[in-house]
């Protein structure tokens, strides 16, 4: 399959291309962005064939799919283009910057396949949960959180091309709370559906040197459960973190890279088994490729619908947050 990228500025890129090339299922066409640094790397480590500065110049090269890792501003206009001309699109997460960006990708999405990658859907262990989370093991779900941190972007060592961005509110869409209470905001929607109510807070408390802010918490209201979506860029270390899913037999944390039970007779928790992802769902690119080939729509927590739930709830935490009150994610 003739696959092209369109942007370069997202540092996940790197490693989904190297899963595209892996898969032996994808010829690598066309890197398109206007860096030439990075589009020249792309031809250098991955053998691209073409590097362009333009999308418009991409069509006559006959792309059969596109990954659009450009900044969440950008991400509709890609989604777009490559659906007047027929091309599914795979981008990665969240959807876009704002909600009226992904209603936009979502009417393209009924036109061309459309897949919103979210890293943590590729979690063995984060599967896992969710598969028993929306059965009946843990009993009627009570509670959902998802916290998401580390020291920032720049201090993480992200290139200057991405961090730039997520610095940049109108490219972001926010800061922290667009970056990472996403995926808060995304394990809610698959497992527990559209909120009644949303509140926020935000801040800039520690990194003073950048725009926006570098923490945030999204919460999350239903009619018999709340869900918790955290977001930090000042957190020193890997914990806390994580996955927490509680209903009123059983709860499931992951710690230390185990999937954990906890209930009346298992305290301190016990250790679930986890069966390995399936061949043709173990990454991304490979999911939509395989779903390419079989001409079925990514589903679950990739489809561009929790996608467009999960911006619904992330506009409504921004909303939120300014007003100081509770905003209903329906009435957006």
């Amino acid at each position: 399959m003739r696959v092209a990228v369109v942007g370069l500025v997202h540092d996940h890129v790197w490693k989904l291309l190297e899963q595209f090339a892996a898969s032996g299922r994808a010829e690598l066409v066309a890197a398109v962005d206007p860096n030439a640094p990075l589009t020249e790397r792309a031809r250098r480590e991955l053998g691209f064939q073409h590097a362009l500065a333009r999308m418009d110049d991409l069509w006559s090269l006959r792309p059969e799919a596109i990954l659009c890792c450009t900044a969440n501003r950008d991400t509709a206009d890609v989604v777009e283009q490559a659906a007047a001309h027929g091309v599914p699109v795979m981008v990665e997460k969240p959807l876009a910057a704002n909600l009226a960006q992904a209603r936009r990708i979502a009417a393209a999405a009924k036109r061309v396949p459309v897949m919103c990658n979210w890293p943590v859907a590729w979690d063995a262990n984060i599967r896992h949960a969710l598969d028993l989370a929306r059965g009946d093991s843990l009993g009627s779900l009570y509670t959902m959180r998802y916290r998401a941190a580390h020291r920032g972007p720049r201090e993480e060592g992200m290139s200057q091309y991405f961090w730039s961005w997520l610095y940049d509110a109108e490219q972001n869409g926010a800061g922290a709370l667009i970056d990472y209470c996403c995926y808060g905001s995304a394990l809610a929607a698959l497992v527990l559906g559209l909120p009644t109510s949303v509140t926020a807070v935000k801040g800039r408390l520690v990194k003073t040197d950048i725009p926006v802010e570098d923490n945030a918490i999204i919460l999350m209201q239903y009619p018999t459960a709340f869900a918790l979506a955290e977001a930090c860029w000042t957190q020193a270390g890997n914990r806390p973190g994580g996955l927490q899913i509680l209903g009123h037999r059983a709860g499931l944390i992951i710690e230390g890279g185990r999937l954990l039970r906890v209930d009346q007779e298992h305290g301190q928790g016990a250790p679930v088994q986890v069966p390995p992802l399936p061949e043709g769902e173990r990454n991304g690119p490979e999911y939509f490729l395989h779903c390419l080939d079989r001409g079925v729509e990514p589903a679950g927590l990739v489809s561009w619908q929790i996608g467009l739930d999960a911006q619904r709830i992330l506009e409504a935490g921004l909303l939120a947050s300014r007003s100081g009150s509770m905003v209903r994610p329906a009435d957006l």
